[in-house]
């Protein structure tokens, strides 16, 4: 089958079979531990510092988009918002 998704090539096997594994339980300390070092991977690539935090927003590219927008900017800013396709025109709305 041809993958159509976004991106140059195809799924590795690998990255797939990690793909078909079941999903982790977000309650646990092995998944905490998992989160705590992807947070602080995050930190080191962004340069932050030990006091910074790292959300992680599961939801869609349009929920951390709009998550970002609200509470970056109040009604008392002004924004230059340069709409390049509908993700810029559903954030618009």
């Amino acid at each position: 089958m041809i993958n159509f998704t976004v991106g140059p090539v195809m799924s590795d096997n690998v990255v797939r079979a990690i793909g078909a594994e079941q999903v982790p339980y977000f309650r646990t300390s092995e998944f905490s531990a998992v989160m705590l070092e992807n947070e602080k991977l995050l930190k080191k690539f962004a340069k932050a510092g030990d006091d910074a935090r790292v959300v992680f927003i599961t939801g869609s590219g349009t929920a951390s988009m709009e998550a970002s927008v609200m509470n970056v900017f109040d009604k008392t800013d002004k924004v230059l918002v340069v709409n390049t396709q509908t993700l810029c025109q559903f954030v618009l709305r």
